[in-house]
């Protein structure tokens, strides 16, 4: 009685698409990442740079005007890399060459060789604005911008943006 269902034949069904999907997408790969920028240092974007350099092991840009924010930012990464010292997840060497892969700064020209470009500031239209028309003519031409933002459509975002098709939203 159950195999006869719409569902069970729509769930078979999307096995098999998934699949095929699968088997398509075998040989491609996505670019390489060499290194990724973010922008704003308060909880979402150390939070952001965490897993950068340290599953990903990418060196990152943590760009933040606030000198207090950006050291409290590293703190929390250094916090994060000795806890997983004191837990044996890691070496100390892992723990150190980890922290390494983060470039902490306050100036947009640290963000020139940057691949991915991820702003991770308050959820305020305007600044998001700013925060782009200032950073998307330093990144190179093919760098995938990214925002962080939960609340506000990344096409508002993207609007004033010179190439709106480069904006992803990252959350």
């Amino acid at each position: 009685e159950l195999l006869a269902t719409d569902v069970s034949r729509n769930l078979v069904n999307l096995f098999f698409l998934g699949q095929d999907a699968k088997k398509q997408a075998g040989g491609a790969k996505g670019a390489k990442l060499s290194k990724v920028g973010v922008v704003g240092a308060g909880f979402m974007g150390s939070g952001i740079a965490i897993p950068l350099v340290t599953k990903a092991k990418l060196p990152t840009v943590l760009k933040e005007s606030n000198l207090d924010v950006l050291g409290k930012a590293l703190k929390k990464v250094r916090d994060h890399l000795a806890k997983g010292v004191a837990k044996k997840r890691i070496t100390p060497m892992d723990a150190a060459q980890q922290f390494n892969l983060l470039w902490p700064g306050a100036e947009a020209q640290d963000l020139h060789h940057t691949d991915l470009l991820i702003e991770a500031v308050p959820e305020i239209l305007d600044l998001k604005h700013k925060v782009f028309a200032e950073l998307e003519g330093l990144v190179p031409a093919t760098a995938i911008l990214a925002s962080n933002t939960s609340t506000l459509p990344i096409t508002d975002i993207a609007a004033q943006a010179m190439h709106p098709e480069r904006f992803v939203g990252m959350h």
